[in-house]
């Protein structure tokens, strides 16, 4: 058993041992805490210059995590901002980051002094100067400058330059007040002719000839002299122009020519220079032109020579002018005389000498419009010549639009001829009515079929092939025909009401489709003695690489083929795959059918009559198609004067375009 003695002893070790492990370990966090703050943190000694700002300099983290220890400053990562700052110096902020060197040098700036100078007396012209280097305009100065010596220059024009050395203490105020001295001048004054009263700055000065001395300052000065003009000036005394000397020739007084004139808006020249309705000066005893004209006025001139002081009212009512036009056209147009029409083809008329626009118009024609100034003094002549659309385009250069389309055209003088077919001809049919026909004007005519791309422009829905295109109704011919005259400027062929085709205009230069006539003359009269039966001729064997037909590869597909013939093409063909007949045509004979103009009729026209520029029946049930195509097997459907009626559309029945000279 223990007793207390040896209880209280026991306790006290315990006591020790327990502070001794305490102690232990609080040294022993500092040691981990001091060597993980070695190993985190980044130092970088901060060297203060210049010498006078090291004994009160200081140091501040202001961003960033770290400290100040001494002149170091410590980083804990990232960017680190220390303000570094000393009495009578400016502070500065520098930053650290991991890249920055371990020593940073600051050199510190002393702080401003400031300058305060006033003038007596004020001026706000003052010119203020340091080191000889313009600073400030105005009557006082108020400039922070660093601590040292400068030289101040002081500038007013009116009083004698000031120049000043200086020394500006940091953080300390400099107060000076300029003292001005006036420059000292004269003022001397001349005038011819002598005598004349002279007033300075509005007080009367004496007459001239004067001489009188005058302090640095600007003066007005006025010259007056009875029967002369007034003469005022301005008249400066300055430190580099002490003297103010003039010598003033006096002018006669002016004359006033006061003018009023009807119109109000013409243009006044008075001796070459311009002048106002109202008064005007001008000099007196001498000889002056006045010359008042405006647009469509004669215009009035007078000369002039006043005296001194005199003064003429003129009043001046100009006489309007007026000409004569002669104007014409050809053909005989309806003319517009701005805007309002006056007449047609030839008139005569009276107009005033201002610009006038005359126009003609003339439905199928390109309108023309002119500009004219009559003159009084003669008749003046406007003639013009009208043209169509068309050819205003082509005399102008312009390529047809069917050219930019590549479609061809050639030109035929027909012939008169007999169409239809005789009686004794191998495979006539009865609706191949014989009818004597001629014609009165060219045809232009296209040498190929209209292909797919070109009837795409019309009809985007169109592939962009160079087969002819099939699928197309008559009517959808005829608006093709009238779409391409619209391109051009053509008057159109057809005449549309609700899309559907109801008449033609027979004398139009529209484009068109053929009429059976001309294409029946192509086919079998042209550059021939006597018509032919076929394109190619009268003999029934086909000539090699005559057309597109149902030759011996549709064997087995339909009923009719020409057995002994071969194309080398199953369906339609591009056009001009095959050789030109003599008038350089393609695919007259074959490839699609084509849509000509005329309405099919089975009643033959009445009369045995020779028809000029015929167009065939004026009614019938749909319209006529002409030629064989590649599903044609029968050779007496390849004569020329085969005709057949429809008015669909089909996929072997395509066309061509024409039209008048």
């Amino acid at each position: 058993m223990m007793n207390e003695f040896d209880k209280n002893i026991k306790a006290a070790q315990t006591k020790s041992t327990t502070l001794y492990i305490l102690l232990g370990a609080g040294l022993g966090i500092l040691l981990v805490g001091y060597l993980f703050w070695l190993m985190l943190a980044q130092g970088f000694a901060i060297k203060v210059s210049p010498e006078e700002a090291l004994k009160t300099k200081r140091l501040a983290v202001v961003q960033g995590t770290g400290l100040v220890l001494g002149d170091s400053a410590y980083s804990f990562g990232g960017k680190l901002v220390v303000n570094v700052d000393a009495d009578k110096f400016e502070p500065q902020d520098i930053t650290l980051t991991s890249e920055s060197p371990s020593t940073v040098e600051v050199v510190l700036e002393p702080s401003p002094g400031s300058l305060a100078v006033n003038t007596a007396p004020a001026n706000e012209q003052t010119a203020w100067s340091i080191n000889n280097e313009l600073v400030h305009v105005g009557s006082e100065l108020q400039q922070a400058l660093p601590p040292g010596e400068y030289a101040l220059q002081v500038e007013n024009k009116f009083y004698q330059p000031v120049q000043q050395k200086l020394s500006i203490a940091s953080e300390q105020e400099t107060r000076l007040e300029i003292d001005f001295t006036p420059v000292q001048g004269s003022i001397a004054i001349k005038s011819t002719p002598s005598g004349a009263e002279v007033s300075i700055n509005g007080e009367s000065a004496g007459q001239t000839p004067l001489s009188l001395a005058a302090k640095g300052g600007a003066y007005e000065v006025t010259v007056a002299k009875e029967g002369y003009e007034l003469l005022t000036d301005k008249v400066e005394i300055t430190h580099t122009d002490e003297n103010g000397v003039r010598n003033y020739l006096l002018q006669p007084k002016k004359a006033i020519v006061s003018v009023t004139a009807t119109p109000q808006d013409g243009t006044l020249v008075i001796s070459g220079k311009a002048g106002v309705l109202g008064d005007n000066a001008i000099a007196a005893n001498r000889s002056h032109s006045l010359l008042y004209e405006r647009d469509g006025y004669y215009p009035f001139s007078q000369s002039l020579n006043l005296q001194p002081g005199e003064v003429k009212a003129l009043t001046i009512n100009l006489k309007p002018e007026i000409g004569k036009v002669a104007i014409a056209s050809t053909p005989a147009a309806d003319i517009y005389i701005n805007g309002v029409l006056e007449g047609s083809g030839a008139i005569t008329r009276e107009l005033p000498a201002l610009p006038q626009t005359i126009a003609f118009k003339k439905p199928g024609y390109r309108s023309i419009t002119k500009t004219i100034t009559p003159s009084g003094s003669k008749v003046s002549k406007v003639k013009v010549e009208l043209l169509t659309e068309f050819d205003a385009r082509r005399r102008e250069g312009r390529p047809l639009y069917a050219d930019t389309l590549g479609i061809e055209l050639a030109k035929f003088n027909m012939t008169p001829f007999t169409m239809g077919s005789p009686a004794n001809e191998k495979g006539r049919r009865r609706n191949e009515h014989q009818v004597p026909v001629s014609f009165s004007r060219p045809v232009w005519v296209s040498r190929h079929e209209i292909t797919e791309a070109q009837f795409r422009k019309f009809s985007s829905s169109r592939s962009n092939s160079s087969s002819p295109v099939t699928d197309v109704s008559w009517n959808d011919a005829a608006l093709y025909c009238n779409w391409l005259s619209e391109q051009e400027g053509l008057p159109p062929f057809y005449r549309v009401s609700n899309g559907r085709v109801s008449g033609f205009n027979k004398g139009s230069r529209g484009y068109r489709l053929p009429t059976e006539a001309e294409w029946e003359w192509l086919a079998k009269m042209a550059k021939r003695a006597t018509p032919t039966v076929y394109v190619w001729g009268d003999f029934e064997r086909i000539p090699k690489e005559a057309g597109n037909f149902a030759d011996a590869s549709l064997k087995g597909k339909q009923t009719f083929v020409l057995k002994k013939y071969n194309d080398s093409f199953v369906d339609k063909a591009p056009v001009g795959s095959f050789r030109s007949d003599r008038i350089g045509m393609f695919d007259l004979a074959g490839n699609v059918s084509e849509w000509v103009n005329d309405f099919y009729t089975n009643l033959p026209p009445k009369g045995n009559s020779t028809r000029t520029d015929y167009m065939g029946s004026s009614r019938g049930k749909g319209h006529v198609y002409k030629g064989g195509n590649f599903k044609t097997g029968r050779l007496s459907n390849l004569r020329a004067s085969f005709r057949e009626s429809s008015d669909g559309a089909s996929d072997t029945i395509g066309f061509r375009i024409a039209r008048y000279e």
